[in-house]
Order: C-alpha cells, then sequence, then structure tokens
C-alpha cells in the first residue's frame, strides 16, 4: 500500500497536490460543488477520450510517418519532425502531440545512430507553442476560453502573434541543425505499425470523423453534451477499454482546483492579496509566466483567473510561461521521460533550459511590454 502511494506521488504529484490544496483550503470555507466548470471536465473528457481511440488504432503514428519518411538529410528530417509536432499540438493537445512524436524520434535516431536531444527540445517547444494557438491545444486554453467565454476568431487572433513569433525563433534555431545525410526507411518502425496501416481502417474513419465533432463542440458549433452522450455510446459499443486509458487524474486536477480556488477566493485576506497583485497593468502577464514556471501553466491558469479580468494578459502570460523551466509545462515533463529511458538525462536538462529560458526571456521581452499598453 505505501508503494502504491509513493508511486502515486511520484507520477502525479500535481494532482496530489492539488487534491491537497482543495482539501486544506475546506478547512477554512465550506467547498461550493458549483464552482466546478463541469463544461471544461465534460469537454475535456470528450477530446481525451476520442485521442486514446485515435492513439489506439495508430492515426497519429501513420499520419506522422507518412510525413516524416521521405526525408534523408537531419536537417530536414529535424524540420520535418519538430513542425508535425508543432502543428498536431494545435488540435490534439501539446502532449498527446509529444506522446506521438518523440518516440518516434528516438526510434529514428538509434536506427541512424545520432543523438535527438536538440530535435526532442525543439519538439517540445513546437509543441508548447503551436498548442497555444486553438482552444483544444492544451488544457489552460480550454480552461481560460471558457471561464472568459471568448470568441474563436478572438482567442486565435490574440495568441497569433505568440505563435509567430515563437516559431520564427524556433526556425532560427532549426536552421544550426547540420545538414548531413541520415538514411531512414519505413522498415524501422517495425511490422506492427506497417501492419496497422492496412488494418481497422473503419474504426479509424470512425474516430477521425469523431475526433471532429468533439472539435466542433469545444468552438461551441455543437452541444457539449449531446457530443458527452454520443462518446460514451460510441466507446461502449466500440472499444469500452478507451475509458480505462483517459487521464482521469488530468479531470480530478481541474475539480480539485476549482475547489481550492473558489475556496481561497473567498477569504478576504487571501482575495485581498492576490488581487492587489494583479492590479498593475501588465501584472497579470507577469505573474501567470512567473507562476507557470513553479507551479506549472494549468494551475497557474486556473488559480490566477478567478482574480483577473485581463484575459489576453492571462493567455499571454500562461503560454509564454510554458517556456521556461521543465516543469512550467507539464508536456515538457513527458517528452524528457521519453528521452531518458534512452539516452543521459544530464546533458539534455541542460540545453532543455538553455534553450527553454532563452525563449521565455524573449517572448517575454515583447509580451510584457505588450500587456502594459494593450
Amino acid at each position: 500500500m505505501r508503494q502504491a502511494v509513493y508511486a502515486l506521488v511520484v507520477r502525479e504529484p500535481v494532482f496530489i497536490i492539488s487534491i491537497m490544496a482543495a482539501a486544506l483550503s475546506s478547512c477554512f470555507c465550506h467547498p461550493d460543488w458549483q464552482a466546478i466548470d463541469w463544461k471544461v471536465i465534460i469537454a475535456l473528457f470528450n477530446l481525451m477520450t476520442v485521442i486514446v481511440a485515435l492513439e489506439k488504432y495508430h492515426v497519429l503514428d501513420i499520419i506522422s510517418l507518412s510525413l516524416v519518411s521521405r526525408v534523408n538529410r537531419l536537417r530536414y528530417l529535424s524540420l520535418s519532425l519538430v513542425l508535425v509536432t508543432g502543428i498536431m499540438a494545435m488540435f490534439v493537445t501539446n502532449d498527446v502531440a509529444l506522446l506521438t512524436m518523440v518516440p518516434l524520434t528516438v526510434l529514428i535516431s538509434k536506427r541512424c545512430r545520432f543523438n535527438p536531444a536538440w530535435i526532442v527540445i525543439y519538439q517540445t517547444l513546437a509543441a508548447n507553442l503551436g498548442s497555444s494557438l486553438t482552444p483544444m491545444g492544451n488544457p489552460q486554453n480550454l480552461f481560460l476560453y471558457e471561464f472568459y467565454h471568448i470568441g474563436n476568431l478572438e482567442f486565435m487572433v490574440t495568441l497569433v502573434p505568440l505563435v509567430v513569433l515563437g516559431f520564427g525563433a524556433l526556425g532560427l534555431m532549426l536552421l544550426m541543425v547540420p545538414s548531413k545525410t541520415v538514411y531512414y526507411n519505413q522498415g524501422m518502425v517495425g511490422p506492427s505499425l506497417l501492419s496497422a496501416s492496412r488494418q481497422n481502417g473503419g474504426r479509424r474513419m470512425i474516430y477521425g470523423l469523431f475526433f471532429g465533432l468533439v472539435v466542433l463542440s469545444i468552438l461551441r458549433f455543437i452541444d457539449y453534451r449531446a457530443v458527452f452522450g454520443a462518446t460514451l455510446v460510441l466507446v461502449f459499443c466500440l472499444d469500452k477499454d478507451i475509458l480505462l486509458k483517459v487521464d482521469y487524474f488530468l479531470l480530478g486536477t481541474f475539480v480539485a482546483f476549482f475547489i481550492f480556488v473558489d475556496n481561497i477566493s473567498r477569504l478576504p485576506a487571501i482575495n485581498g492579496a492576490i488581487s492587489g497583485l494583479l492590479a498593475g497593468e501588465g501584472s497579470t502577464f507577469l505573474w501567470g509566466a512567473l507562476a507557470s514556471q513553479v507551479i506549472s501553466n494549468v494551475p497557474a491558469a486556473v488559480l490566477l483567473a478567478n482574480f483577473s479580468a485581463n484575459y489576453r494578459e492571462l493567455l499571454w502570460g500562461v503560454n509564454v510561461g510554458g517556456m521556461g523551466t521543465i516543469i512550467a509545462s507539464l508536456a515538457s515533463l513527458i517528452s524528457f521521460k521519453i528521452y531518458s529511458k534512452e539516452y543521459p538525462a544530464s546533458g539534455y536538462l541542460a540545453k532543455f533550459h538553455l534553450i527553454n529560458l532563452g525563449v521565455f526571456i524573449f517572448l517575454s521581452a515583447v509580451f510584457y511590454p505588450l500587456s502594459r499598453y494593450h
């Protein structure tokens, strides 16, 4: 039992912290269950469920493989892997993009005999940047999109400058990758993925179409409750095991943070202190970006949204805040764990923080002044 608890703490530290924070704050305020934004919870559940289905049938692997398998120079291979990761993150979240693309990168590197540290770091950066553009790209965007009732066009227009600048900087860094020849062939991925591309075509088509419905529900074109019901019916009829693979810890983290933030917002001293910190021009951006470095950008968004009406600043702050430290975005930890299973971790961490802190400082230098005069 003790080992199971320890393993859970190591594997899901943010979930444990959020539960403890909710429980502790409930000692001072009676929790209000109406504070839970069930629309966000249900939308996340729908999105995660259909993505698990796409992963089960190798839809994302097949798409990414087809895009990068025709490249035989390291620089262009790196560019392909990074761009596919960034574009994928816009639609299937940054963590799923990395879970799909980083193992492929590691596999290619082992067969071609080069260390992929820089590529994985650039992929992580691309995933965090790309996911910033859309409401479904990452959990904090989905939360803020619903919390502030931001329009679709307005949301994307707000984030386009950040994404363009970030990818511009990333493109310049990719030019430093050597343009040497690498020998790549589809046999590297093994027979399982190749055979999967010829099987279950009907299931892939069904879940691909259903993914489109989930996206439309997130963008408010379809009622999310109807899609929730359809999700349950579809999965129960076709793949019950998918329900066991949904990240319920992330959903639980959101529930706990909704309770925690609502509790502390009703404590006059804490409410006044946080509201005071966010009162100045640019303060919401600054504290969103800095808080993300310590507690990661999802909790930072949930915490600060209740104390600030400046949604543009907060969107910029927590998305810029996804760069920087390894814990600023939980997606960054995913790519690190995948990489470190095959290669030394120490060198990776030094390179990761060199690149990510550099991009964090660059984007902060641009968007902090804009947040003060926007």
